[in-house]
């Protein structure tokens, strides 16, 4: 066994393989010189910017200019009855005076009210609304073509004239009916106006919740009934015995009240 150690020690020991040369494109690459770049004077700084000269105008200064500058934003609407007023003036229908808005709790209020003093029928004449009524500017309109148009066509047949309109109330921040708790009035909004009677030339008076003669009635009912989205009298709700309610609430799909017992 010794004889064998000193046999085993002398056999040569393999050689290492020899990994195959580096190709020549992943030589490494020489060291690059780095030349720093040379200075350059200081900019000098202008206290004026220039635009690019694609901004520049091509115009002289004081020329003006090939665009139009942006409109300025558009004034807020004159509110829900501005179209009205215009048209409440236009029409030349109603001797009406402007007032400040009013300002009311609970919703009440009126954007655009006008002190409605009377109407103008169609031979220029003024038959006055005694006492005068705060209303806003569309409801005033549509009053002055009911009265001018259909009462006056129904009223002055018979060659009387109309000579002054007796309404009850007009603006009013309140409930309906004076209940508490109730909706709020169209009176609240200045959209409604209470009527009585209307005087004559020849003296007599036209009562209308009970005018005595059921043909008028039912035509002066049918007129306010086309004007007016709202016309309540007596027979309605047990508050309108006395005068007949005119508004212009609006309801979905046009819908309209017309209560009204012709006496």
């Amino acid at each position: 066994m010794r004889a064998l150690i000193p046999a085993l020690i002398a056999l040569p020991v393999a050689a290492q393989p020899v990994p195959p040369p580096r190709p020549a494109e992943f030589a490494p690459l020489p060291a690059l010189a780095l030349t720093p770049p040379p200075d350059e004077p200081p900019r000098a700084m202008s206290r004026q910017f220039t635009p690019p000269p694609a901004y520049m105008p091509s115009a002289p200064q004081d020329a003006p200019l090939a665009y139009a500058p942006a409109p300025p934003p558009a004034a807020p609407p004159l509110g829900p009855g501005g179209d009205a007023c215009l048209a409440l003036a236009a029409s030349g229908l109603a001797l009406a005076e402007t007032l400040a808005p009013v300002a009311g709790e609970g919703g009440c209020g009126v954007l655009d009210p006008v002190l409605l003093k009377g109407v103008v029928m169609a031979d220029k004449r003024i038959a006055p609304l005694e006492p005068p009524a705060t209303v806003r500017c569309e409801l005033a309109l549509e009053f002055a073509r009911f009265v001018s148009g259909d009462i006056a066509a129904t009223l002055e047949k018979d060659g009387a004239k109309i000579k002054r309109l007796i309404s009850a109330g007009s603006y009013d921040c309140r409930g309906r009916n004076r209940q508490a708790g109730a909706k709020l009035s169209e009176h609240g909004k200045g959209d409604a106006i209470d009527m009585i009677a209307v005087q004559m030339s020849d003296g007599r008076t036209v009562v209308w919740p009970k005018t005595g003669d059921v043909a008028l009635g039912n035509a002066l009912r049918t007129a306010a009934c086309a004007h007016f989205s709202t016309v309540l009298g007596p027979g309605s709700d047990g508050f309108h015995e006395e005068h007949i309610h005119l508004d212009l609430e609006q309801r979905g799909h046009g819908a309209k009240i017309c209560q009204w017992s012709v006496q």
